[in-house]
């Protein structure tokens, strides 16, 4: 077993995608097809049966489209986006936490639970919060739920800035046609 940290990097996770994988690629040349085989039965280095992780959705949409063309497994721990559900283009990804859009599910029978149907969101410009939103906003358009306000964060340098927080609270408390506020901001 060889554990490596992502550093939740894209660039980082390819890196130590192509270690792990150096045994299996070779020449192109009029030996592939022998060197290629002789690769993935692991004679000429340690074989990668399988690989776990990444966290991050877009970190693990990097590695799964680099580990598929040496048909490597990848079980990922965390990774819920929507897209890594295509078995065509990823055929050698599996999960062991849901889609996000059980998640978008969830959210929607709970607006529907309290009758809310003109609500806002607030996502993270990230695969995690894009994707997930739009997976809410199609489910919301089919339940019938309406969004006063949707705001996407857009962090700089990985940091939201106090000029962003405030843009976005004042965004949320100037919908007239909202009946109820309440707001909650948790910054690290």
């Amino acid at each position: 077993m060889l554990a490596m940290d992502t550093c939740s990097s894209e660039s980082r996770a390819l890196k130590e995608a192509v270690r792990l994988i150096r045994p299996y690629i070779v020449d192109m040349d009029s030996d592939h097809d022998e060197k290629y085989e002789a690769a993935c039965n692991g004679s000429s280095g340690v074989r990668v049966v399988g690989v776990v992780g990444c966290s991050h959705s877009s970190v693990t949409i990097q590695v799964a489209n680099l580990l598929t063309l040496f048909k490597i497994p990848q079980v990922s721990y965390l990774s819920t986006t929507p897209t890594l559900s295509n078995t065509e283009r990823f055929p050698y990804f599996t999960r062991t936490v849901p889609s996000d859009v059980y998640q978008a599910y969830a959210i929607i029978r709970l607006l529907r639970e309290f009758n809310w149907t003109y609500v806002s969101a607030v996502y993270d410009d990230s695969n995690y919060g894009i994707k997930g939103f739009s997976e809410l906003e199609k489910l919301a358009l089919e339940e019938g739920v309406c969004f006063a306000v949707t705001e996407k964060l857009q962090k700089e340098g990985g940091d939201l800035s106090d000029d962003a927080y405030n843009y976005i609270i004042s965004r949320l408390l100037t919908n007239t046609r909202a009946k109820g506020r309440e707001i909650t901001v948790r910054k690290s």
